[in-house]
């Protein structure tokens, strides 16, 4: 777990604090480790130029004052409130992840960002049946008092949403709350902001890109203590969002498909590799921290086959990402991912922020 941080709320500390987190080569890991260093951001900003050239990084520029007072502008005329680090408002689980965003741009009932939540995912191209099934689970987890967490994107996000609108539904956006992914839910994050709650860790005006759909399924996993998969393709958005729901070590669970339809095989990939099966909301609750028999005995995981020992075996002698695991074994990818998910959810094996497995 990280140290909490005592943020800064006066405008000049406010500045500082955004300037760091703007300026380049800071992202949220290094953004900790300097105000670790360093106390505070005016001092890790005044220290920076120095490091990066000691790094041989010429000519470096931290962010400008003015481009973090727009920020603070845009804050104010859009009626954003910030979720900082170490606050008492900012996301308790989402304190505990290595790679936290300093901050949250948050839009509507921030008081949610602190109660009890569940993620649900799946794909933007989903079966009549998986949408059938987000909408039933997203309205039973909120008449349980439970609020539901989504990304805003197509298809299973858009019906979490949908469903549970008006009631408290919290999106994690890939972009700034000046910009809505994809457009044609505008409409659904304006009614959002008012009765839900929109969180963005950009700059207001910033366009989704590519790499901030990862970032993005970061925040997505690490807020809530469950993270519910209800149809996914293999090598989908959705299955890496449950693979760092399970490096982090939250509980992985989803609903299971038909076996020859491929919008399917990465759900159903999640279940043979150990996680929790989902045909009812029950199924759900009883695996909430605060709904769990104080009796209950832990769900058994599958044992781990021969590639697993090798896996393990393998990354003692040094630490790989998944390719370079792959080819050091000479592996079946399939399988090795089955393996790899199996040994995260069983926390034998961790993965950094930069993808690197390591034991």
């Amino acid at each position: 777990m990280l140290p909490l941080l005592k943020p800064r709320t006066a405008p000049d500390d406010m500045l500082a604090w955004i300037q760091l987190i703007r300026s380049p080569r800071v992202g949220p890991v290094n953004f900790h480790r300097l105000m670790k260093t360093h106390g505070s951001a005016t001092a890790a900003l005044a220290a920076l130029p120095d490091m990066a050239a000691q790094a041989g990084i010429k000519e470096y520029a931290i962010c400008p004052p003015k481009l973090a007072e727009r920020e603070l502008k845009d804050a104010k005329k859009r009626g954003a409130k910030p979720l900082l680090f170490g606050a008492g408002d900012y996301p308790p689980l989402l304190a505990q992840i290595p790679d936290a965003p300093p901050i949250l741009w948050a839009l509507g009932q921030i008081e949610l960002a602190s109660k009890s939540s569940v993620t649900l995912i799946g794909g933007r191209d989903p079966s009549s049946l998986a949408l059938r099934m987000a909408h039933k689970l997203a309205r039973d987890l909120a008449d349980a008092g439970i609020i539901t967490l989504s990304g805003l994107a197509r298809g299973i996000d858009t019906a979490v949403h949908q469903a549970t609108e008006g009631r408290g539904s919290i999106a994690v956006l890939p972009c700034g709350l000046n910009t809505t992914y994809p457009a044609q839910n505008t409409d659904l994050a304006q009614a959002l902001g008012q009765y839900g709650l929109i969180l963005s860790e950009h700059p207001f005006d910033a366009a989704a890109q590519k790499h901030q759909f990862i970032s993005r399924n970061r925040i997505v996993a690490g807020i809530a203590p469950i993270c519910t998969v209800i149809e996914a393709a293999q090598n989908s958005g959705s299955l890496n969002c449950a693979n760092t729901a399970a490096d982090y070590g939250r509980e992985v669970m989803a609903v299971p498909g038909h076996p020859l339809d491929p919008r399917c095989a990465g759900s159903n990939q999640l279940i043979k590799s150990g996680a929790g099966v989902v045909t009812c909301v029950d199924d759900i609750l009883n695996a909430l921290p605060q709904t769990k028999p104080v009796a209950a005995a832990a769900k058994p995981r599958p044992a781990c086959g021969d590639i697993s020992h090798d896996i393990i075996q393998t990354l003692r002698q040094t630490p790989l990402r998944e390719d370079a695991l792959c080819r050091a074994l000479n592996a079946d990818i399939s399988a090795l991912s089955a393996a790899l998910l199996r040994l995260r959810m069983d926390g034998q094996i961790h993965r950094d922020p930069d993808g690197v497995l390591y034991i």
